[in-house]
């Protein structure tokens, strides 16, 4: 079957605030700070590693042991990193271990019924943000791009000052016919 028992760190606000438990099934996801390739500012990337995983032990409570309670019930309470062991297969298990050491790991707890695929595409924290455009104000212009004709909003601030002019952008035949 080629299934492995891999043993996590999780801090203490990754661990599902005491509701994960021996026997669940978790979605394993981790979130990293990728350099960007020209220097400047790190992108961050959250993505799925794995999906289906089954929660073998926390700390030292297993599936099969229960420490007096009833089979399944969820663990003592406990503050701090809490060490989780789940069943992957050797390539999820080398993928944890590289998430582990240069990102940081979540588990997602999951509907044990819910055999549907997770959507494995990475999130980009660029993609949650879309800066917008105030209003009466248009987008910059490109370079070698055709100047927009028509009225435009400008606000101009001086320290606690501020003020809205609106300039008239004569369209291009007009423009050429001037020079």
């Amino acid at each position: 079957m080629g299934m492995r028992a891999v043993t996590i760190h999780l801090p203490d606000d990754c661990s599902l605030g005491g509701i994960l438990y021996p026997g669940n099934i978790v979605d394993v996801m981790a979130m990293f700070d990728l350099p960007s390739p020209r220097g400047s500012a790190s992108t961050t990337v959250s993505t799925v590693l794995a999906t289906g995983v089954q929660v073998l032990a926390i700390e030292d409570e297993t599936i099969t042991t229960g420490r007096g309670r009833l089979l399944g019930g969820p663990p003592a309470h406990r503050r701090g990193p809490r060490m989780v062991t789940l069943m992957l297969d050797i390539t999820q298990a080398q993928a944890l271990q590289l998430a582990e050491h240069h990102g940081d790991v979540l588990l997602a707890l999951r509907n044990p019924k819910d055999a549907a695929p997770s959507d494995e595409e990475p999130a980009y924290l660029s993609d949650l943000y879309t800066p917008r455009t105030p209003p009466g104000l248009g987008p910059a212009q490109a370079p070698g791009e055709e100047p927009p004709t028509g009225r435009w909003q400008v606000m101009i601030i001086r320290g606690a000052d501020i003020q809205t002019q609106e300039l008239t952008v004569p369209p291009k035949a007009d423009a050429d016919e001037n020079r």
